[in-house]
C-alpha cells in the first residue's frame, strides 16, 4: 500500500470545508437586526459546519499522508464498500458532492489500484466502480478508525438521543436535496451583486 509523502491537489470548493484542514475560532457575529430565532439558526449552521470540520482532524493528523489519500477518497472508499457497486453519478448523490471532486478522486483511486472500473452488462452506458481487493484492504483497515469516532462522539449520549439527532440530521438531508444547488431558495442574489466600490480587476480598466 503507498505512503507516498507528497500532498495532493486540493479539491475543488464544492467539497467544503472539510477537504482542508479546519482551523478553530469564536463563533462568527450573527447579521445585525435579525430575531433571536434567525440569530438561534445561524448558530445551529455555524455550529454543523465546525462539527464536519472536527470530524475531519484525525483524518488530516494521520491517515491523509501516510495512505495517499484525500477526504473525498476514503469517502468514496467507504460508500463503495457500503454499496458494493456504483457509478460515478450515484456516488455523487451518495455523498452530496460535486461531480468533479468524485471524478478526480475516483481517477486517482483508480491510478492507486484501489478502485475498477466496467461497463454494465445491462447498461452499456453505465460504468460500474467497485472496490479492488487493495481497496478492500484499506478499508478494513482505516474500518476501526470510524468505530473510534463514532464510539467518543456518541458515547455520552443515549440510544433515544442519538436516534433522535439521526431524525433531525435526516430531515435537514431530505430538505438539502429537495432543491437544485442553483435554487433560488438557496442563493442570495445580493451575495452575488457586484459592489460598485470594488476595485476593477487587473486588465478590466480601460487603455
Amino acid at each position: 500500500m503507498p505512503k507516498a509523502h507528497q500532498e495532493k491537489t486540493p479539491e475543488p470548493a464544492d467539497s467544503d470545508a472539510s477537504e482542508t484542514a479546519p482551523e478553530d475560532g469564536p463563533a462568527p457575529q450573527p447579521i445585525p437586526d435579525t430575531s433571536e430565532t434567525e440569530r438561534n439558526r445561524q448558530y445551529v449552521l455555524y455550529r454543523l459546519m465546525k462539527t464536519s470540520n472536527l470530524l475531519t482532524r484525525p483524518f488530516f493528523a494521520r491517515f491523509a499522508e501516510q495512505y495517499e489519500l484525500s477526504l473525498t477518497d476514503w469517502r468514496v472508499i467507504m460508500i463503495l464498500a457500503h454499496l458494493g457497486e456504483a457509478a460515478a453519478h450515484e456516488i455523487c448523490d451518495s455523498l452530496g458532492m460535486h461531480p468533479m471532486n468524485v471524478s478526480r478522486s475516483v481517477a486517482s483511486l483508480r491510478k492507486q489500484g484501489r478502485v475498477t472500473e466496467h461497463r454494465d452488462p445491462n447498461n452499456r452506458r453505465r460504468k460500474i466502480l467497485t472496490l479492488t481487493p487493495e481497496g478492500w484492504a484499506l478499508y478494513q483497515k482505516l474500518l476501526p478508525q470510524v468505530k473510534k469516532i463514532s464510539d467518543f462522539l456518541f458515547g455520552e449520549m443515549s440510544p433515544l438521543e442519538v436516534e433522535f439527532l439521526n431524525k433531525l440530521l435526516a430531515l435537514l438531508i431530505t430538505r438539502l436535496e429537495s432543491v437544485d444547488p442553483e435554487s433560488p431558495l438557496l442563493i442570495e442574489p445580493s451575495a452575488l451583486a457586484h459592489d460598485e466600490k470594488e476595485p476593477q480587476a487587473a486588465g478590466s480598466g480601460e487603455d
